[in-house]
C-alpha cells in the first residue's frame, strides 16, 4: 500500500497531550449543566455574536488568567482561559461575517492588552 506523507499536516491528536484538554472538556460539560444546549444542539456560548460578547469574552479571559497566574485555586482558572480565548475567536469569526472588517478591528481596538494588564494589576496595587 502507498500513502501520502504525514509531513507538515495537522496533528490533531496532539491537543490531548498533557492535562487540559480533558479539564477544557469537564469545563464545558460544567457550563452545558448550568446553561443546557438549544433543541438545536447550539451550545450557549456559540449564540455570542456581538461586539460586547467579544468584549467580554476577552475581559474573561484575562481576568481567569491573572486568577491562575496568582495562583488563586477557587476553580479551574486555566480552563476557563482556554474557554474564554476560544469564545472570543469565534465570536471574531462571527463579527466578520457580519460585519466590515474595519469594524471588527475597531473592537479589538476598544482595549489594548497593555491597557487591560494595567488594570488588573492595579486592582492587585501592582503598580
Amino acid at each position: 500500500m502507498v500513502r501520502d506523507i504525514s509531513t507538515d499536516k495537522v496533528k490533531w491528536h496532539k491537543v490531548a497531550d498533557g492535562p487540559m484538554l480533558q479539564r477544557w472538556a469537564e469545563l464545558l460539560t460544567r457550563g452545558a449543566q448550568k446553561y443546557p444546549d438549544e433543541e438545536t444542539g447550539q451550545p450557549n456560548w456559540m449564540k455570542a455574536c456581538s461586539p460586547q460578547e467579544y468584549q467580554r469574552f476577552r475581559e474573561s479571559a484575562f481576568r481567569h488568567f491573572m486568577q491562575w497566574f496568582m495562583g488563586d485555586r477557587s476553580e479551574d482558572h486555566a480552563a476557563a482561559v482556554f474557554f474564554n480565548i476560544n469564545g472570543c475567536e469565534y465570536t471574531k469569526s462571527k463579527l466578520v461575517e457580519t460585519h466590515a472588517p474595519q469594524e471588527v478591528q475597531d473592537v479589538e481596538g476598544q482595549l489594548s492588552a497593555e491597557d487591560e494588564m494595567l488594570a488588573i494589576l492595579r486592582k492587585y496595587d501592582y503598580c
